[in-house]
Parts: structure tokens; sequence; C-alpha cells
């Protein structure tokens, strides 16, 4: 070994070349460094100082105890206290955290006080569950590790850390590597260190070894091998250099944070990507990395104004709302520790067809322009199908006035047509719109007072967007009611439509998109509305009644079935969906971590999911546009109708008249325009689109609206009528949603390709 070290770019090369070193070699000690070797972490080692920093001050602010100087500052004046009285001693400059944590402590609030030794103990524990929660490790060291335990050699750890090895075993253990080694030195707990060369001698002492029977592996040029080699040490230095880019991009970014908090977004959708160890497919790969910045943001928004307007009880519209749902219960504890503030949240079994129906006021100007906006084929038997009465009973009444053909298209001026408006006031057909109306309308209220709609006196409904047709149509069912609350309807994107709907007892608003509110990548939202909706549908049908349930004790809603043809081609389409939304769900568990360790809000995260919305819709990759193009959008007003969100067939730019016939009637157009596999066509048809779509400058863009700097409606403050959150309403459609959802996953797992997800 007559080398410095020897360096490698991979740790399979690493592990060939040491398993040949171990068969002829006498070496009874294999020791490996710990940090960026075995274990990696989601963010720089700086921001998770900060984090426990932050944490501290926010204790001691709570409990009332007054600070001299901030927690930062404090730990960085107790810390060199500390190590200029290890140099004194004629140690290194290194400490551990529990040597650490009381003097950094007093140093903050100026001297000792009733508790701190308690709050000390509680204080290294959160920096350790930081670094745990931030950590991840290296699947082929851990094997490489399991492998050498087959050899006659001691496997130890030496690190340069001032946590100490109580709490640098925690994080290995946490980490898969329980019972991996035999020993483990941590610079912290001698102040000698790596880099200075002192803690290899110490190492050597006390496995009772001489330099040449030991191997050391890390990453560190210096530390792990120049110093090691000074003391008569071989080493195998790992340089991947993924990881290497990686780190300094973290300490790149971490330091553009602190000049402009947007940089939190980047910092936080790289702490919550995947690890090394990650295996599943791309469509969960392409959910979390892309589609989950854009509706976690969503949620945390959504949660933020819930505290903001102290709302209780969050209602989900179905079918978008589900997994929505689910990334709100996974963020809900960490913004309300405290169980009684802590909103409930409620899956929603409601559609456009329930709402429509329950709020029907015969068949005026609103419902018709409801139903059309469904269909491009104006025709009575469109016209009626929310109604859901057979074509017989259509073509009956529609008869009386010389409509021969229920099918036919309605002639361009059919609402000033007196046979049209003749039609419309027929008894017989306002009857039925009556019984209709009635029967669904008692029904819905039903089910909302079981899910206890009306026992607060605020609520927030959510959805993905766009006009809140649903929601008005909802709050016009309702508002007749005393005990009707307030309603918050929050959007991932609002149109024009919203805003005139609007009013202060039925609110809505947007967190990422709005016609109002010009900004080149929210606006995305609006060029790919269906597909944003597809890619988070529950795997059950729209809701089309409601009746009580089996016992006739309750009232649930009544699903599309399974067996209906526009259900047949969205359940071919579910397991990719399900594979999208696993990958959000994975997003949002570490996003959690994320807010606490860089203390991040909506505010922060947005600009960058707005970011990753226009990448979404706008520049697709060629593989994204065959999963979501084959999707089918289905008009679920009664109609039924099917539409491929984009034609996914072969398409051509040497064929100029059927490439653009295609791009015209394509619901996603920036998909057809990736499938000509022209990346400059996109940004020039970017360019075109968004120029020909924009609003004039000088055009007025409120019509009217008067609510536009709204903060805060009502500022009393706020007391649930009847709040029982101890007992909270079993939720069947969710549950059983969670079980189809489940099977989905599973379908499209078994026939996705599995890849490491981290690359």
């Amino acid at each position: 070994m007559s080398k410095k070290y020897k360096t490698f770019l991979n740790v399979s090369k690493l592990r060939s070349y040491l398993l040949k070193e171990l068969n002829h070699k006498k070496v009874k000690v294999i020791s490996f460094d710990v940090f960026d070797t075995l274990i990696h972490r989601r963010a720089h080692t700086e921001a998770i100082v900060e984090a426990t920093c932050f944490w501290l001050d926010e204790y001691l602010i709570k409990k009332g105890i007054s600070q001299v100087v901030n927690a930062k500052k404090a730990r960085e004046e107790a810390y060199k206290k500390l190590i200029y009285e290890k140099a004194a001693q004629g140690l290194d400059l290194d400490i551990n955290l529990d040597q650490l944590v009381l003097p950094w402590i007093r140093e903050s609030v100026g001297g000792p006080f009733e508790g701190d030794q308690s709050l000390s103990i509680e204080l290294a524990n959160k920096e350790c569950e930081f670094e745990i929660n931030s950590s991840f490790h290296c699947p082929k060291f851990l094997s490489l590790i399991n492998e050498l335990k087959e050899f006659p050699v001691r496997i130890i750890y030496i690190s340069d850390m001032y946590l100490g090895s109580k709490y640098v075993q925690k994080i290995l253990d946490a980490n898969n590597f329980l019972n991996s080694f035999d020993a483990g030195y941590v610079s912290g707990d001698f102040s000698l260190l790596k880099r200075t060369g002192t803690l290899f001698p110490e190492v050597l002492k006390k496995e009772n070894i001489d330099p040449q029977e030991i191997i050391h592996i890390g990453d560190n040029k210096v530390s792990d091998g120049e110093k090691a080699f000074e003391r008569g040490i071989f080493s195998l230095i790992i340089q991947d250099q993924h990881m290497i880019r990686r780190n300094n991009k973290m300490k790149f970014d971490l330091l553009h944070s602190k000049k402009e908090r947007k940089w939190l977004g980047l910092i936080a959708a790289q702490y919550c990507q995947s690890s090394l160890s990650d295996i599943d497919t791309l469509e969960v790969a392409y959910g979390q990395r892309l589609l989950g910045p854009i509706y976690v943001s969503f949620i945390h928004r959504i949660l933020e104004r819930c505290r903001d307007e102290n709302i209780d009880k969050v209602f989900f519209f179905s079918r978008e709302g589900f997994i929505l749902k689910n990334v709100f219960d996974n963020l809900n504890p960490r913004f309300f520790n405290n169980e009684i503030s802590k909103p409930e949240s409620k899956y929603l079994g409601i559609s456009r067809l329930t709402t429509f129906l329950a709020a029907m006021n015969g068949y005026s100007l609103k419902e018709i322009v409801a139903s059309f906006n469904n269909t491009p084929h104006y025709s009575l038997k469109n016209l009626f199908a929310p109604l859901k009465c057979s074509n017989e009973l259509i073509s009956k009444i529609a008869g009386k006035y010389g409509f021969n053909d229920i099918n036919a298209a309605l002639p361009p001026f059919y609402m000033e047509w007196a046979p049209f408006l003749k039609l419309l006031e027929d008894e017989e057909l306002k009857g039925i719109i009556e019984e209709k109306k009635n029967g669904v309308r008692n029904n819905l209220i039903s089910y909302l007072e079981e899910l206890g709609f009306f026992e607060s006196n605020k609520v927030a409904i959510v959805d993905v967007g766009w006009s809140g047709q649903i929601q008005d149509n909802l709050f016009s069912s309702i508002q007749h009611r005393a005990d009707c609350p307030q309603i918050f309807g929050i959007y991932l994107g609002t149109t024009l439509a919203a805003h005139w709907r609007k009013t202060p007892k039925n609110w809505m608003e947007y967190t990422h998109a709005d016609e109002c509110h010009l900004g080149w990548s929210g606006m995305a939202a609006f060029e790919f509305k269906q597909g944003l909706e597809a890619v988070i549908r529950a795997p059950h049908g729209t809701v089309i009644g409601y009746g009580k349930n089996d016992n006739l004790k309750s009232i649930e809603p009544i699903l599309k079935n399974d067996t209906e043809k526009s259900r047949i081609a969205e359940l071919d389409d579910q397991p990719t969906y399900a594979m999208f939304q696993e990958g959000i769900i994975k997003f949002t568990k570490n996003y959690n971590n994320a807010i606490n360790i860089f203390d991040i809000t909506a505010s922060d995260f947005i600009p960058y999911s707005r970011m990753i919305l226009n990448r979404v819709v706008r520049f697709p990759y060629l593989r994204e546009v065959i999963w979501l193009g084959s999707g089918k959008n289905v008009s679920d007003l009664g109609s039924a109708e099917i539409f491929n969100l984009t034609n996914n067939s072969k398409l051509s730019l040497f064929k100029p008249k059927e490439f653009l016939n295609t791009l015209k009637t394509s619901i996603w157009k920036y998909g057809i325009i990736s499938l000509a596999k022209n990346n400059l066509l996109k940004i020039i048809f970017a360019a075109i689109w968004t120029f020909k779509n924009l609003k004039n400058k000088n055009e007025s863009l409120d019509g009217g609206i008067h609510f536009h700097n709204y903060e805060n409606i009502n500022n009393d403050n706020f007391a649930s009528k009847n709040k029982n959150l101890n007992n909270p309403i079993k939720d069947p459609l969710y549950e059983n949603t969670f079980i189809n959802h489940s099977k989905f996953l599973q379908i499209g797992r078994s026939k996705g390709c599995l890849k490491n997800l981290f690359k």
C-alpha cells in the first residue's frame, strides 16, 4: 500500500478493489467516514443548525423567557468559548453537542434559569431529530458493510462531527445501519479531528492495531485521504461527481436564500426529492418531482388561510379532493399542534351535476349555459341531459312544439326561437325539473348536515378550480338556511367567472393562477385545466345523486356505475394517475420536514411551484405527453361525452395541414407541439400563444369586482357553534377510495418499469 490513497468514482469499483485487498492482505479493521459517505443530507448542514436555532428562539418566546441575544449568535459565542478551553488543553477545536447545549442556552438568556437543564436535553434531541429527518443512506455502502460481515474484520466508523457518537449512532440506526458497526469514533467526543490527523492515532490506540491493519473509506481527499496517509493508514476515497455537484448546489442555494426568500422554493423542492434507495416507477417520479410542488404548495396556502380566518372545517370536493385531502391531513399537524384549533377535513361527495340539480330555478339562462358549456353539440338531448330523463320522455314533451329529433342541432338563434321558449314553459317539463330539484336538494342538505357542514360559522371548500360553478350552486341551495356558514372557496386557479360569482358570504380566491392577475407561469394552468384535474382524480365515479345507505340511517352519495362507458374509459387511466398521486404523497411527507428545517411559507414556495406548473403544461417531455395525452376527459353533467386530452398519433411538421388541424382541436395544444419533437417550436408556440391570449393592457380586468384587496372578511373572534372534533364522523366514501387507490397503484407498478428515482 505505497500510494497515499486510491480514488473511485463509484461504490461498485471501490467494493471490487476492497474485496481483493481483504483476500490477500492482513487487515483487521475497516473504517468508514459517516457524512457524505454512508449518510447524505437533504439540506446543507448549516440549514439544520439554523433550524435548531430558530426552534430555540420560538421555544423561549412561547415560554416568556427573554433573550439577551438570539439563539444563532448565542451558539456561535458559546462554541467559541468552549473550543478555546479545548485549545488551552492542547486539543483540537471541537466539542460534542451535549457539551454545547447548556452553555448555548445560558448564553442566549444571559445566565442559568429554572428548567435550563431539561431544555438542554430537549434541544440536543431536537437537533438530532432534524438531522435524522434530513438524512438518507447510501444503499450500496449498506450492502458492502453487510458483505464485510462475512470477513474476520471489525467494522467501525470515524467521523469529524460535533454531534458526538451518541447522536451519530442514532442517525445511523435511523438510516438502516442498526448493528452494522463494532465501534464508532467521533471527533466531538475526543476534541481530536481527522482533518488535523489527530483522531486517527487515537482510533489505532483504542482498536489496538497498527496503521497497516486498517483500511479507511471516506469522501474527503484531505481528511480521509492525506491525513490518514500521514499516520500510515491507507484509504479508499469515493468521489461521486453527482453527489459532489449536489452538495455544492445545496450550499449555493442556501446562500442565495438568505438574500431572496423565493429561493427557498427551490431548496424545499430539492429536500423533498427521492433518496438513493428509492426504487419506483417513472410515473411516481413525475408525481413527486413535478406534480408534488404544485399541489402541496396549494394545500400549504390553504392551511395558512385556515389559520388566518379561524376556519375549523375544510371540505374537499370529490373527485379531485381525494389526494388534496390526503396532503392536507399530512401537513395539518405541522400547522396546528393544538388539537382544539386544528381544522377538520371532510371529503365531500359532490359534483357539478348534483349541485346543478339542487340549485335549478326552472331552466333559465343559467342552466342553459351550464349545460351547453359541457358539450360542443347544442341539442335538446344534451341540454336536458342533467335531468337524467329518458330520451322517449324528452322526445314526447319536445314533440308538442314541433321538435322531431332531440339530437338535432339547435339553430344559432335558439334563445329567441318561439318553439324553444315555449318548450321551456311546458308545465310537464317544469314539474319534472321541480321534482328533480327538490329530491336532490333535500338529500344534499341532509348529507351536509350529517357531515357537520352547518355546525361552523366559517367553512372552506377546496377544488382545483376554475369558475366556482359548483360552489355557487351549493351556496344557492343552502343560503336560505339561518345556519348557512360563510363559505371560503380556495382554488388553485380562478377565472373571471369566479370573481363575478363571489360575494363576501360566498367567497372565492386563488393560490396560483387568476385571470385578473397576469403572470406568465401561473397562467399556464388555464392552458391545460383538464389535465391538472385528471392527474389527481379519485378512483371512483362522479357523484350523480344521494340516497339512504343500506341501514337506512344516513345519506350517502350515489356514484356513477363503473360499467358505464365513460367510467370504463376513466378506469383505463387510473393506474397511471394512482402512480402520479403516490409521487405527490411522497413529496408531501418530506415537505413536512422541509417546513421545519427552512421555516418556509406558502408565499416562499408558490413562485417555484408556478415555474413547475409552467414546465408541466408548456414544456412537457415526450414521455409525459404519452402518459397524460392518453387520458380521457369526461363531461359529467349528464351527457357523459368523452374527449381525449391529446391525440397521441404520430405527427409530422412535414404534413402541416394535418398537424394544424390536430393542434386546433386538441385540449392540450402544448402536448401536440411536443409530439412533433421540436423543442424550438415549443418556445415559439409558447411566445405566440401567450401574446395572443394576454389581455390588452388598457382593458379592465376586474369587470366591476370590488373584493380584490380582501383581507379577513370577518375579523370577529371565531367560536364553533357545535364543535365535536373528538368524535369525527366516519367517511366511508373516502375510506373506500383509499382502498381502490391502493389497488390501482399496485396495477400501475406491476406494469411499470422500476427505476432508481434519485437520479
